[in-house]
């Protein structure tokens, strides 16, 4: 960025001299402006260079003074004037005013005329635009083999401070300090930023944002690493340009990417996919774009639609690393070809997102992912004394909605239902899940669709509601009921006979027989 002392010193114009405000020797010029009216100088903009010959307070020593007051409140970098066309010399008024409100005046000789001294300016401004994308591309890469190479915290973020001429500061999942380290370079009178990392190392990042609030000169900025397992924190001065957002997201990947080599995690013990599934699962406050880092991250694509399957890990056996990656060779062998799993797992919790095209009919998908859970039961019989249930979501594909698949998965998972059996679809559930939270409705449907079954089987000790529940899950076949229940085929017809003529119904109006189904939930519910 140009500055006062480039203009005097490199950029190539001689003759020009500070007269005030020496202090501000390195302060940024980022553009040129041109003083010729007293009504145009609330256009001017901060770091504003502002040329004039001052005709237009000549003789005037209240506006002289007036004029430096609005520039210093707009931030402008400078007042250059030129003398010997209006001028001798700098108005007494001028630099009386720029002296007390510490603001650079500069002197410019006659023969440089306004548009020489901008071009110069704007060409330099245009050259370091130039450059400075390529700095940092040159810092990412050198910034990546870094990280690539195990390079320590302390060394990382010292060359990000120092490329940034910027403190900063990472901080973990719990959102206490892990590094803090200011450039190299850093000005004693930087030293606001120790006093804040001493507090902030006992109280977190909490404390630091109280404090930042009263910090008059600098300001703070938090962003989240794309995986969830940590934050940066940079602190610059506020009238300090920052880079742009593409040149964060690829050092908060690359600072993830060392987390994850480092296991700077609170269970670094975990595959690192339990980071995925406990930022889906407990961070509830994720924006879309956070979300969408994390995915990008861990390669989950959102792109599609999926449908999440779980199951509870503690229900195997002894569960070692070993048996950890058969029961994933499982999902790969029996999902090849048909479906891309995403899986991701803690100490509980076994997770697979498989994935589809966005086109693929939300039931076909959901009838798939049945058959291949059927399967996985086939597969994962070895690894427990009884089958391991499996819970299924229904099918997604906001990426909003990555967390309501995986609740939904959890609540069929854990969701008892007599004719669930061990697979529990989400989907097949809401009408259970729907009369649940009213125990009312479900006394309703029991007294009017069950009762005289119930009462029936509790005298004569018979067991007519299984074979109504095995007849309507069979789809009112009784060939297909009589077998799952091990009867013979004219027991089972009689049984439904008998039905029939206890509720007074011939199974032929489907409201009603959908009533039935619902009264069958209410009462697994109630027991």
């Amino acid at each position: 960025m140009p500055t006062i002392k480039w203009l005097l010193k490199d950029s190539g114009l001689s003759n020009l001299r500070l007269l005030t405000s020496f202090s501000h020797i390195n302060s940024p010029i980022q553009s040129v402006n041109v003083l010729d009216n007293p009504d145009v100088s609330k256009w001017f903009k901060r770091d504003e260079l502002i040329l004039t010959t001052g005709f237009i307070f000549l003789d005037n020593p209240e506006l002289q003074r007036s004029i430096v007051r609005d520039l210093k409140e707009f931030g402008c970098a400078a007042l250059a004037i030129k003398i010997r066309r209006y001028f001798r010399s700098i108005p007494e008024a001028i630099l009386d005013e720029a002296a007390k409100l510490d603001f650079p005046i500069i002197e410019l000789p006659f023969f440089y005329g306004f548009s020489t001294i901008s071009q110069v300016v704007f060409n330099q401004l245009d050259i370091e635009a130039h450059a400075l994308p390529i700095a940092r591309q040159e810092f990412i890469q050198n910034f990546m083999d870094d990280v690539l190479n195990r390079s320590s915290w302390d060394d990382l973020l010292q060359k990000l401070a120092d490329f940034l001429e910027m403190p900063v500061s990472l901080v973990d999942e719990q959102e206490m300090p892990l590094c803090s380290i200011a450039p190299t370079n850093t000005l004693p009178d930087d030293e606001w930023f120790q006093r804040i990392m001493e507090n902030a190392y006992s109280q977190g990042v909490t404390a630091i944002e109280k404090l930042m609030l009263k910090n008059a000169t600098h300001k703070m900025q938090s962003m989240d690493l794309p995986n969830q397992m940590g934050r940066l924190l940079i602190f610059y001065k506020k009238d300090q340009a920052i880079p742009p957002e593409d040149f964060w997201q690829c050092i908060l990947r690359l600072l993830a990417l060392a987390f994850e080599q480092q296991n700077f995690s609170l269970q670094n013990r975990e595959h690192h996919s339990s980071f995925f599934l406990r930022a889906v699962m407990q961070k509830q406050t994720l924006t879309e774009q956070e979300i969408k880092n994390l995915c990008l991250f861990y390669g989950f694509d959102f792109h599609k639609s999926w449908i999440c399957l779980t199951t509870n890990l503690p229900a195997t056996k002894e569960l070692s690393n070993d048996m950890m990656s058969k029961i994933k060779q499982d999902v790969l062998q029996t999902s090849a070809g048909v479906s891309t799993p995403f899986i991701c797992t803690n100490n509980n919790i076994f997770c697979c997102f498989f994935l589809f095209p966005t086109d693929c009919h939300p039931l076909k998908a959901l009838h798939t992912v049945r058959q291949f859970a059927r399967e996985l039961m086939k597969k994962w019989k070895p690894y427990a004394d009884s089958p391991i249930p499996i819970g299924i979501s229904s099918c997604h594909n906001s990426i909003a909605s990555i967390r309501q698949s995986l609740e939904e998965s959890l609540t069929a998972l854990n969701t008892n239902t007599k004719d669930a059996g061990s697979i529990r679809s989400y989907l097949h559930l809401l009408p259970a899940l729907m009369i649940g939270n009213h125990p009312q409705n479900q006394a309703i449907l029991i007294r009017n669709f069950l009762e005289p079954v119930l009462q029936y089987d509790h005298e004569h000790h018979t067991n007519l509601t299984g074979t109504l529940r095995a007849y309507l899950k069979a789809n009112y076949n009784a060939s297909l009921a009589a077998k799952s229940m091990y009867l013979h085929r004219n027991t089972t017809i009689n049984h439904i006979e008998k039905i029939k003529e206890l509720l007074d119904i011939q199974f032929d109006n489907a409201e009603e027989n959908h009533l039935i189904y619902l009264a069958l939930l209410a009462l697994d519910i109630q027991q």
